[in-house]
Formats: C-alpha cells, sequence, structure tokens
C-alpha cells in the first residue's frame, strides 16, 4: 500500500545544522523523498510539528506559521495522493512524488516548479561564474535541449541515472570526444548538486554514480620538453620569418610576456595583467592567484625584472601590452602572436613547462603546488598546522630558470 508521511531528514544537516523536511513517499517497499523546501532544527520538531525549542532562533517563521504552511502543502499532497494512487498499490514511488510536485508547484508559496530551464538561469545568473564557466553552461544546456527539447521543463527529481546515462551514449553517438562528453556531464552535475543544496531533490539518489560513463578523463598536459623550450627561450624575434614588420615588436611584447609567466612559477595571465608597483614588496609579487584566492608570493629575479623594464607602463607591469578592451581578447591576441614564434604555443605551456621541468629537477611537490598556488594538502592541514617558506620555492625557481639557460644540466 502507498503511503506519505512528513520526514525531517537528519541524515544530511544544512551547515546551520537545520534538517530539511521532507515527504516521505512509500510504495512497493521502496521509499522516494520530495523537498518541502524548507529546514526545521531537529531540537525544533516533535510529533510532526514545528515548535519553539532550543534552536528555535533559527527557524526562518514562528513555529504557528511553519504548521501551517505545512499543513497546508500536506493537505494538497494528499489530494493528489488519492486522486494518482486511488486503490492501486503498484505505482512507483518516484512517479507518485513527480505527481505530488507538480502539485505543489501550483502553490505559489513553495518553490518547487524549478525546471532545468530555471536551475541552468539561476547559476549562470545568481552564482558569479567567469566567463567561461558561464559559457560552459551555455553550450551544455543548449546540448541538452537539441538532444531532448522537453528537457526544459524537466524536474531536477528526472535526472535519473537513466537519463545521465542516455546523455553520455547520445553524445558518444555524435562522434563527441571523450574529454567533452565529460565536460558537458561535469556542468550537469553541478546543476544537479544546486538542486540538491536548495533542497529540491535528494543527494541519497546521485544519478551520476553509475559505473557506464565516465566524467573524468586524464588532462592532456601542455609541456614542452627543455629542448625544445630552450630554442624559444633564446629566440630572437628579429629573425623570424614575419611576413609584416609592423608586426615583429608585437611578437617580441608576446614572447616577453611568455617568458615572464615562466620566470614567475607559471603565474596565469590572469593574474598578470592586474599587476601594479603595489604589489611588489620587499623585491617579490604578493598577490593572490584570482582564481583560488590562494597566496602568490614570487621573488622577482633578474631575468624577471629585465622582462618587467620593457614591459612596464606607468604603474602597470606589463602596462605596455595591455591595449585590448577585455582579457579573453586580450589572452586570443597574444596566443596568436605567439604562434608565430612557434606554432600551437600559447600562454599555458609556460605554466605546464615550469611544473613539468620542476618535477624533472625532484623539486618536492609541495613546493611546486607552492609555486603555482594550489593547495597541496588538506585545507584544515594548510591553514592551521602549516607556515610555507617560500625560500624554498625561491631557490627551486632559481633552479629551474638555470636549467632553462643550460647553466645546470640533469
Amino acid at each position: 500500500m502507498a503511503t506519505i508521511k512528513l520526514y525531517l531528514d537528519t541524515r544530511v544537516l544544512a551547515k546551520n545544522g537545520d534538517a530539511p523536511l521532507k515527504l516521505a513517499v512509500r510504495s512497493k517497499d521502496r521509499v522516494a523523498y520530495l523537498s518541502l523546501g524548507m529546514g526545521v532544527p531537529p531540537s525544533c520538531w516533535k510529533n510532526g510539528k514545528v515548535y519553539a525549542g532550543k534552536d528555535a532562533s533559527r527557524l526562518a517563521k514562528p513555529p504557528k506559521t511553519m504548521n501551517q504552511k505545512i499543513a497546508n502543502a500536506l493537505a494538497i499532497c494528499e489530494l493528489a495522493f488519492e486522486k494518482e494512487c486511488g486503490f492501486r498499490t503498484n505505482i512507483d514511488p518516484k512517479v507518485l512524488r513527480d505527481k505530488l510536485l507538480i502539485a505543489l508547484r501550483g502553490d505559489e508559496q513553495f518553490e518547487e516548479n524549478y525546471t532545468l530551464e530555471r536551475l541552468f538561469s539561476d547559476v549562470i545568473n545568481n552564482t558569479d561564474p567567469t566567463r567561461n564557466t558561464k559559457q560552459g553552461y551555455i553550450t551544455t544546456y543548449h546540448k541538452l535541449i537539441s538532444l531532448y527539447p522537453s528537457a526544459r521543463t524537466m524536474l531536477p527529481t528526472q535526472i535519473t541515472t537513466q537519463f545521465v546515462e542516455k546523455f553520455f551514449y547520445d553524445m558518444r553517438k555524435q562522434g563527441m570526444r571523450d574529454t567533452t562528453i565529460a565536460s558537458y556531464l561535469q556542468r550537469l552535475r553541478a546543476i544537479y548538486n544546486y538542486a540538491v543544496r536548495k533542497k529540491l531533490c535528494s543527494a541519497d539518489e546521485n544519478p551520476f554514480k553509475s559505473k557506464k560513463i565516465k566524467t573524468t578523463y586524464s588532462v592532456v598536459h601542455r609541456n614542452i620538453p627543455i629542448d625544445e623550450f630552450r630554442i624559444i627561450w633564446n629566440t630572437r624575434v628579429q629573425d623570424l620569418n614575419i611576413q609584416r614588420p609592423t608586426s615583429v615588436p608585437k611578437v617580441a611584447m608576446a614572447l616577453d610576456i611568455f617568458r615572464l609567466m615562466f620566470c614567475l612559477c607559471g603565474l596565469n595571465l590572469r593574474d598578470l595583467v592586474r599587476l601594479t608597483d603595489k604589489d611588489i614588496i620587499n623585491g617579490r609579487i604578493e598577490t593572490y592567484r584570482s582564481k583560488t584566492k590562494t597566496r602568490v608570493s614570487i621573488k622577482l629575479e633578474p631575468e624577471a625584472l629585465e622582462i618587467i623594464k620593457r614591459l612596464r607602463k606607468g604603474e602597470r607591469l606589463i602596462g605596455k601590452a595591455l591595449k585590448s578592451k577585455t582579457y579573453e581578447s586580450f589572452i586570443e591576441l597574444v596566443n596568436r602572436r605567439l604562434s608565430s614564434v612557434s606554432p600551437d604555443l600559447t600562454t599555458y605551456y609556460a605554466r605546464h613547462t615550469w611544473a613539468t621541468l620542476a618535477f624533472d629537477l625532484d623539486i618536492p611537490d609541495h613546493v611546486i603546488a607552492m609555486g603555482l598556488s594550489h593547495s597541496y594538502q588538506t585545507r584544515n592541514t594548510n591553514m592551521f598546522y602549516i607556515n610555507n617558506d617560500y625560500k624554498k620555492l625561491d631557490v627551486a625557481n632559481r633552479k629551474i630558470l638555470d636549467y632553462v639557460k643550460g647553466e645546470i644540466e640533469l
């Protein structure tokens, strides 16, 4: 026999300690959960009602108001339950849950009318992603809609393992690369996790655990062998076969930017473009990586200072090169000019090659992580127990530069 019952899910609590209030829909010895879009401190829940317990200060509204809202939701669901279930005992609980959710969507006080279209819109517009991340969500949504036009009105509870597997195989049939498929699935999983955080679906029913699909693949590393890298490092742009003479100083400037990124431990171009004199303290670049907000502390070696002297304009360290209106157009321009130095050369190779050469020189992983501004160990260990010694990074970076210049060998 199918039943519905209020259920305070204390298995996974919110950061403030509240538990999500749900309807447990049971049928055929199985259960599905429908979030009611509200959290209740466990100490304020007893016998199916909210009351003023010891954590009542965390309640979103007074207990009487919340109980009335819960009673209204329960009444709506019970009517829909009788209509959909009747005397049937073999109805799938997930099907019944979705029917109840549709019934609740007609009540404006609940926020379960989140379709896939609205979820994508919320993540794109309300979570402040970068431009590239935002574009990734947009292309993922368009891919979904091109394959399944009805996906616009899908509910998060309808993102099932079967749906994810179908999405995976349909993209494969189109001849898409595995890494591209993985990126689409990762963004869809991010959308699903966003719905879980809004209590629109349960984290227990993770549809991305299927063993039939892969959402991660080996990264293609963009590092350059040392012999080739030395050729690029020592390139005189004047000696290159560049058809337009006016392009020579522009290509030279792009190559200087590439070299400077390498001198600064493979510093990201996005972080390099915002550096000013204020970021130089005691002969070091002292800033934070924009992507991860982790500390960047790099000693300015003579090679870096020489390049900065050529690129400086005003207080900006590479001000002479900054003539594009946006970062995206700037990086595109730099990469296009770098291709005149070596085919397919991009700024990414500076970062990847620095890390690879550091590994080749037996520099410890945690020192490489410092240079790249990664978190080598767990966040808690880094924050509370380890005081990074950037002198070790200074020694490592000097060793890498000497290796590139041929002053030391393996």
